[in-house]
């Protein structure tokens, strides 16, 4: 009886041994927070399961397949919801600029942020995005003017020559001509500000990178609506520099000497750019049309134009001259034509046209010359003629005003004469009043309404 009971006790040791190791063999593990933590992907969460887990998108994003849970590699990515309307809200503008920079400053590479700025601008894109993306480029201006010593002159070249064009096609991608709804969608009081810190941040990083080319170098790089032509010279080849360049129907000469004390080590970059269609823009007119409009104070009638001139260290005067003859946007015959440049304060990025230190040399139907003292962005101002704008107006109103007049007095004759000869009920004293209210007064109502509802009407074709 002993040994039988000593069996039966082997036998519930037994069955004891394997349900626990069967309870071993099947407990959940939390993939989670296991020793090898699941990776779901940027701006992601992992919730484990029986048996499992399951990964999805942090508060604030959404997945790119519409799945709610999905598995690593499986295609899902989170995106960022779009705000709604956030162009219009200063909290909303200054949370996408910090979610942006936060993003462009985990990239390293020169090129690597450029890829990724041209890549969320091509196409269409939102208001927020506009100012955001500009920001971007504007605080990458050191990082993207460095050039790495590690590799090879004929790399180093090759890759500065890549970044310079893909750095144009990024800035083309804001100022291309169907970005201006965009643009008209911005609160007035960042649009200019925006566009003013894109235009000083290609200025400035453009000439920067041309630096690095440290030898004689000529490379041009074009997009739909922006060109850039770069000149570089050694400095101990150079005591003066006369540049000329030809872009598009514009030309472009500046001339600048080199300080008497200046070392001959180094590299002189000369920088041409050309916006096709941002003057409206910059135009004191709130219409946002590419054709001149006339009614509305001073017009850009050109392209913008951009030249500066770099080196470290310093080497140049401020230039002694420049002169440039611009195309106009539009054939015109006499207007009130002005050189100017977009005076600007690189603190606050608020600017302005102004004249001071430029003149107007030549003039024709198509084309304007000037010269200027100093380097900044140049264009031609076309400004309206208030005066014939008011006699255009008027003309206009009393041509209305008499063309109903003749119709309503018309239309009074035809009463008097059924009056006499029909009805037989003339009364020559009461009738004689109201014709005159219905002839003269009856006209002017009409051409007030007419001029309140629709004012621009009048003074729109040329006199």
């Amino acid at each position: 009886m002993l040994g039988c009971y000593q069996q039966s006790c082997n036998v519930l040791v037994c069955k004891t041994f394997f349900k626990i190791q069967f309870l071993t063999i099947f407990a959940d593990i939390d993939e989670c927070n296991g020793p090898v933590t699941i990776a779901c992907g940027d701006h992601t969460k992992c919730e484990n399961v029986v048996g499992g887990y399951n990964c999805s998108c942090k508060e604030g994003y959404q997945p790119s397949t519409g799945k709610l849970q999905f598995k690593p590699n499986d295609g899902t990515s989170c995106q960022e919801i779009p705000m709604i309307n956030c162009e219009l809200n200063y909290a909303c503008i200054a949370e996408t600029i910090n979610k942006t920079l936060a993003k462009i400053r985990k990239i390293k590479e020169p090129l690597a942020v450029l890829q990724e700025i041209n890549q969320k601008t091509a196409g269409q894109i939102s208001p927020v995005d506009v100012i955001s993306y500009i920001e971007a480029l504007s605080v990458s201006c050191p990082l993207l003017s460095t050039i790495n010593n590690t590799i090879s002159d004929n790399e180093r070249l090759h890759n500065l020559d890549l970044t310079l064009n893909e750095y144009v096609n990024t800035v083309n991608n804001f100022v291309q001509k169907d970005k201006i709804t965009v643009w008209e969608a911005i609160p007035a009081d960042n649009r200019r500000r925006s566009l003013t810190k894109l235009i000083h941040a290609a200025e400035q990083t453009t000439a920067l990178m041309s630096q690095n080319f440290q030898a004689t170098t000529e490379v041009e790089f074009n997009a739909s609506d922006l060109a850039l032509k770069v000149f570089t010279f050694e400095m101990k080849h150079m005591d003066l520099i006369h540049q000329s360049v030809h872009m598009g129907g514009d030309t472009i000469r500046v001339s600048a000497k080199k300080k008497e004390a200046s070392t001959s080590k180094g590299t002189v970059a000369v920088v041409f750019l050309q916006y096709s269609n941002i003057g409206c823009l910059l135009s004191s007119s709130q219409n946002f049309s590419l054709k001149e409009n006339s009614e509305h104070g001073e017009t850009v009638g050109s392209s913008v134009i951009a030249v500066t001139i770099s080196s470290t260290p310093p080497w140049l005067y401020p230039a002694e001259e420049i002169t440039f003859t611009l195309k106009h946007a539009q054939t015109v015959d006499k207007k009130d034509i002005k050189c100017a440049f977009w005076n600007y304060s690189e603190d606050t990025m608020e600017g302005s046209w102004l004249t001071e230190g430029c003149e107007r040399t030549h003039f024709n139907s198509t084309h304007t010359s000037c010269r200027c003292n100093h380097l900044t962005h140049f264009a031609v101002l076309m400004s309206s003629n208030n005066s014939k704008v008011l006699f255009c107006s008027i003309t206009a109103g009393l041509l209305h005003y008499f063309l109903l007049a003749a119709f309503a007095w018309m239309c009074i004759e035809g009463i008097h004469l059924y009056l006499i000869v029909v009805g037989v009920i003339y009364n020559k004293g009461f009738l004689h009043k109201n014709f005159y209210i219905f002839g003269y007064v009856s006209p002017a109502v009409v051409v007030g309404i007419s001029a309140a509802l629709g004012y621009k009407y009048y003074g729109t074709s040329d006199v």
